[in-house]
């Protein structure tokens, strides 16, 4: 069960609600990942890192934009590419490898409202500091949400 200012938000196990949160708000107080900025078109969620197929959501609305709940897990890094789309802000060490804060590279070719920072990522290989990597979405079911 989660309660917010005596508001229930989710009721479930907690498997369940890690899982599968009901909103926005849920997800961000659980901090199960990174919020990359997306908008929906047609049936593909867009972001910087590339485009995701977009479950069956009726409630999303084209052109709009949404925050997509990106899981460490998530990402890779591509090597066969056509340019970087990210650069390491951040590193630090953890029993899970290299812990990486990215940022997207700033174009002015690309709709700013999708631009990120702090997207987390975790890695066995080592990066510097201001290095600029292509990474990718792997496929997995997307967890969308509008943003308050």
């Amino acid at each position: 069960m989660l309660v917010s200012a005596g508001k229930l938000l989710q009721l479930d196990s907690p498997s369940a609600i890690c899982q599968k949160p009901n909103s926005y708000q849920v997800a961000d107080f659980l901090q199960l990942g990174s919020w990359l900025p997306c908008k929906f078109d047609r049936r593909h969620i867009i972001t910087l890192l590339g485009q995701v197929d977009c479950p069956d959501e009726e409630s999303l609305v084209n052109g709009k934009h949404y925050g997509l709940l990106i899981k460490p897990k998530d990402l890779e890094i591509n090597s066969e590419n056509d340019g970087p789309n990210a650069q390491v802000e951040h590193v630090s060490v953890t029993e899970q490898g290299y812990h990486y804060h990215l940022s997207s590279i700033d174009s002015e070719a690309i709709e700013s409202a999708l631009h990120f920072s702090k997207l987390s990522f975790y890695s066995e290989e080592l990066l510097k500091l201001k290095q600029k990597v292509f990474l990718s979405i792997k496929s997995h079911k997307p967890l969308i949400y509008r943003q308050n």
